[in-house]
């Protein structure tokens, strides 16, 4: 599904690449022991980074699950727009009571974008989609 396009600077999750299967399997796994939610799209970028840290398949399976089912991730996979709504309104409010935020949210609220338009896609792939691979890597490590 999205492998190929996982990291493709990598290649290492192309058809042919070396933890194409790998990754695939943990992807699989994870529908099959949570069909109420399925695969959505941005898991590959989670299993695969996770796949990039460990060879054990079990254990990217474990870890894949634990990060989806954290209380504020799983809004986001289970897509529940009631919660992922309200989650666009605490970044927001979150947003104004900070100086320095304060400044940046009154701009983009100013040039119309809102959270909407990028929280969705941080919360999916853990930043892993929107920074480069150390950088995002190192915001895991926080």
């Amino acid at each position: 599904a999205d492998l190929p396009r996982t990291f493709p600077a990598l290649k290492c999750f192309d058809l042919n690449g070396p933890l194409h299967n790998t990754v695939k399997e943990v992807l699989e796994t994870y529908v099959h022991s949570r069909p109420d939610i399925g695969y959505v799209q941005g898991m590959s970028y989670i299993a695969a980074n996770i796949c990039l840290q460990s060879a054990d398949e079990y254990l990217a399976f474990q870890s894949l699950a634990n990060l989806i089912h954290k209380e504020h991730m799983y809004a986001f996979y289970k897509l529940d727009k009631r919660e992922i709504y309200a989650y666009y309104r605490v970044i927001k409010m979150a947003m104004c009571e900070n100086k320095t935020c304060k400044v940046v949210a009154e701009y983009l609220d100013k040039i119309d974008i809102h959270p909407h338009l990028y929280l969705f896609n941080w919360m999916q792939t853990l930043f892993l989609k929107v920074l480069p691979l150390d950088v995002a890597n190192r915001v895991w490590d926080c």
